[in-house]
Parts: C-alpha cells; sequence; structure tokens
C-alpha cells in the first residue's frame, strides 16, 4: 500500500471512531474525550491525538491505526532481518526476488515518482544514508572519495521489476 494511501488510511480510521454513528445522540453537554497514543515502529516514533465522545471507540480506532504501522514495520523494515524489504535488500544483488503484491506495488509506485522526477526521488539512496550515518544515528561527514563510491552504488535505474513474475533485481551489487 503506497504511503499516501496508508496515511489516508490510518486517517480515516482515526476520523470514523471520532464522529458518531448517523442515529447515534451525543449529549449536547458532553465534553468530548481526549485519547493520546504513543508507540515506536520503523525507527520512528508515532503519536496519535484523538477527540470523540467514545473512549472506546477511539482506543479502537488507535488500536487499528498502529497495529496497521507494526504490520508495515514488519514488511518494510530496515532494521529487521526477517522483513520482506530486509530480504530483498540481502538477496536482489545476486538473483530475481520474488516479493508479495503489496510490495510489487510500492516499488512500482516508488520507481514511476523515480521517473517522474528524474532521480530526486530515489528508494536506492540507502548507500549514501549508511555513509552519512543516518541509520546508526551518529552521523558522519564522508569524504569525497567515499560519496563517490557509494554513489556508484546508487539509481533508480538499477533496479529492475519484472510484473511477469512479480520479482525485483538489482542490476548492481550493494543497492
Amino acid at each position: 500500500m503506497p504511503r499516501r494511501q496508508l496515511l489516508r488510511t490510518l486517517l480515516a480510521i482515526v476520523a470514523l471512531a471520532a464522529t458518531p454513528l448517523e442515529g447515534a445522540r451525543v449529549a449536547a453537554t458532553g465534553s468530548l474525550v481526549r485519547v493520546e497514543r504513543m508507540d515506536d515502529a520503523m525507527g520512528s516514533v508515532y503519536v496519535i491525538v484523538a477527540y470523540g465522545h467514545d473512549r472506546a471507540r477511539l482506543d479502537a480506532a488507535a488500536d487499528a491505526a498502529f497495529e496497521e504501522v507494526h504490520r508495515l514495520d514488519r514488511l518494510l523494515s530496515n532494521y529487521k532481518p526477517a522483513s520482506e524489504w530486509s530480504r530483498v535488500n540481502r538477496e536482489a544483488g545476486s538473483r530475481d526476488v520474488p516479493v508479495s503484491t503489496e510490495l510489487f506495488e510500492l516499488l512500482s509506485t516508488c520507481m514511476d515518482y523515480s521517473r517522474r522526477s528524474h532521480g530526486a526521488f530515489d528508494i536506492t539512496v540507502g548507500p549514501l544514508m549508511k555513509l552519512w550515518g543516518f541509520y546508526r544515528g551518529d552521523g558522519a561527514l564522508p569524504g569525497p572519495e567515499e560519496v563517490t563510491q557509494s554513489l556508484d552504488r546508487v539509481g533508480y535505474r538499477h533496479v529492475q521489476l519484472d510484473a511477469a513474475t512479480r520479482t525485483v533485481r538489482f542490476l548492481r551489487p550493494g543497492i
């Protein structure tokens, strides 16, 4: 599921939970309930703040939203070796890797954005992010030679998607 669609889905879940169903009566004098939840996933902290009149519905909506965040984390995490995305990163440099329909659609969308932006959006930027210390969180200023070496492993044009077999292949090692 593309990120924009995911965000719309999560917002819709929260909005539906906060909106009374047609025919439901809300006391005119009743105050809104505020539910705030926080959780970690994908190397980030997620916060949901929802307002409504039914705490149980708000809690259920927040639970559903975080379940989806964790499902996507299990699918797309760079940090979890068992995630489908980690498997692609490990294996696609040496062979065609079959992937789920969901991941294939996401990668296809990303490749489309890369083409449309002429590479300004590029899903293969990982080697540069590692070099600059973004994954470890320790930040580093690499030398020009290191940057040049990493740039050899960056470029969306080095990713091959095969819709017929729903596979991913990196045409250069280390992408």
